[in-house]
């Protein structure tokens, strides 16, 4: 049994002991009021046939004898409906109890194992790089020939190793910030046109690589730019050698900034997780990747206020960007 199955069932356990307490309270002060008026019902027959001239003490013996004996049994049935009722709201309500319990579980469920799940491939992801630069050290300083040349070789290679760690650990830090949505105030009209050539500078691209049909947007300039730099970066890796294209349009009262490359269409599975943390759909489109980027992109839209999504076209594969105007 997992510890979310036994916390369930302890909170089942509190919910349940809290029904029940309340149903006993309540069946109390209900046999309470209701043999009362049982009481005060059959006293008040008694006493209308008390009043009858033609009883004999014999009789008026009998009637109070009857009295108790009614009040009696009236309790008695009061008592066994008062017991079904609270086997029922017991059976009920546990059934309820647990539900809620694990309805209120879920989410934390869900993030634990979302969180498990990223330590574990956080951890394999910095484990291989570091494999790496261990066994070539080794190999050379065990090494007592090695030439100039091939100590070289070894230390470019664990250059770009090193160069892989840090890659990793910035993309971490960028995960681990905050996901808080900026206020309107902290938006300001941004030329995607400019945000692009600091995008296609950055990443080392000829000018004609990405093309724009896109004016100005309302925007932060620095997480626009982060944004773009994952998407285009993207389609220029994974897509064919031909031009990718940035857009806006408006689209059920939002505006929508569109990347789109040509590509071979993904699969239904890679759209659908594409955006999960060092997911890699494919690993032969490419082994640079570490299948961070569109979940850090998923992030800043989310900051923006937006939304983002993945669909194939006829030509390639469109990043979505849905922002609020």
């Amino acid at each position: 049994m997992t510890r979310f199955q036994q916390a369930a069932l302890r909170l089942t356990g509190w919910y349940l002991a809290v029904l029940v307490m309340v149903s006993l309270a309540f069946s109390i002060a209900l046999y309470r009021f209701a043999s009362n008026e049982v009481a005060r019902g059959v006293d008040r027959q008694v006493g209308a046939l008390q009043r009858l001239p033609f009883l004999s003490q014999q009789d008026l013996r009998d009637i109070r004898a009857g009295r108790d004996l009614l009040v009696e049994e009236g309790n008695r049935a009061l008592v066994q409906k008062l017991a079904w009722f609270n086997l029922a709201v017991a059976l009920v309500g546990g059934l309820a109890a647990y539900l809620l319990a694990r309805r209120t579980l879920e989410p934390i469920e869900e993030a634990h194992s979302h969180e498990q799940r990223f330590v574990a491939d956080a951890s394999h992801e910095l484990r291989t790089p570091l494999t790496v630069l261990r066994s070539e050290l080794e190999v050379s300083l065990r090494s007592t020939k090695a030439t100039k040349e091939a100590q070289r070789r070894t230390i470019e290679s664990s250059l770009e190793e090193v160069v892989r760690l840090e890659r990793l650990t910035t993309s971490l830090l960028a995960l681990s910030k905050g996901e808080a949505v900026l206020s309107r105030s902290d938006l300001a009209p941004v030329s995607v046109s400019a945000v692009v050539e600091k995008v296609v500078k950055r990443l080392g691209l000829p000018d004609d690589r990405v093309r724009v049909e896109a004016g100005s947007i309302r925007s932060e300039p620095t997480l626009l730019l982060e944004l773009l730099t994952i998407l285009i970066d993207n389609a220029v890796k994974y897509g064919a050698n031909a031009p990718v294209w940035v857009r806006t349009k408006l689209e059920s009262g939002k505006l929508v900034l569109e990347v789109e490359n040509e590509a071979s269409p993904l699969a239904p599975e890679v759209l659908e997780n594409a955006f999960e943390r060092f997911y890699r759909g494919d690993s032969s489109r490419s082994s640079e990747g570490m299948g961070l980027g569109l979940s850090i992109a998923q992030g800043l839209t989310r900051n923006l206020g937006g939304t983002i999504r993945l669909k194939n076209t006829s030509n390639g594969v469109l990043a979505q960007v849905a922002l609020p105007q």
